[in-house]
């Protein structure tokens, strides 16, 4: 299989994945925030129950955006597949976790050139010997 053919299936799996996660979170915080609401705080009013569900709705697409992030990362850590990633599919998501792009970056460092004008000269007496 191809970089493009393992990304493609990398970023197909870890969508779906996503969905799933997102959907779950937002489900928890949904029932949660609902059977706190109702039993708790003894709360009917139908406009403090669509708030909630606003709130919980956006809380749980922020929530599952960061924790997506950040556990793509250690699988992608875990199991070393940034190398067998396509960067330009990927973009810049993996490219800081390669061992390729570390060596690279260890090559595009730039060499100090002096002009000649900064150089020392050459002392006469050494030369002389």
């Amino acid at each position: 299989m191809n970089k493009r053919n393992f990304t493609l299936l990398f970023l197909l799996i870890s969508t779906l994945a996503n969905i799933i996660f997102t959907v779950s979170i937002i489900t928890i915080l949904l029932v949660g925030t609902s059977l706190l609401l109702r039993y708790v705080i003894h709360i009917n009013d139908a406009n403090i129950i669509v708030a909630d569900w606003m709130f919980c709705f956006i809380g749980g697409m922020i929530l599952s955006l960061f924790l997506y992030a950040k556990i793509s990362d250690k699988i992608v850590k875990k199991y070393k597949i940034a190398d067998k990633l396509d960067e330009r599919l990927s973009g810049r998501r993996f490219s800081h976790l390669s061992s390729r792009s570390q060596q690279q970056k260890e090559e595009e460092k730039p060499k100090t050139v002096m002009p000649k004008s900064v150089l020392p000269d050459e002392d006469e007496w050494e030369s002389e010997k």
